[in-house]
């Protein structure tokens, strides 16, 4: 499916605003849980790899800074959902 997604810009542009549109509705539905967090931030995860694949045309680049920027789109991720929990068993 992604391999299509290079080819178009168009696109991909449009599944960010389908992305943005699913996370838009989590948080103004109030289906504020753990679980809908944790899924606002896949879906930024996501969104974020797809315009650094994308439109900062990284899928073209050498390996290793392919690799280097799916790394930071994880550990980013990563980081605010640990961040989330531990705060949140801090306020119990």
């Amino acid at each position: 499916m992604f391999a299509k997604l290079s080819r178009s810009p168009r696109a991909v542009w449009l599944l960010l605003i389908g992305l943005t549109a699913i996370s838009f509705a989590l948080f103004e539905g109030h289906w504020l849980t753990s679980l809908s967090t944790l899924a606002v931030v896949a879906i930024a995860a996501c969104k974020a790899r797809l315009v650094v694949r994308h439109f900062m045309e990284v899928a073209h680049a050498p390996g290793n800074w392919r690799f280097a920027y799916e790394t930071w789109v994880f550990v980013a991720a990563a980081i605010i959902v640990i961040g989330h929990y531990v705060g949140a068993a801090r306020m119990h």
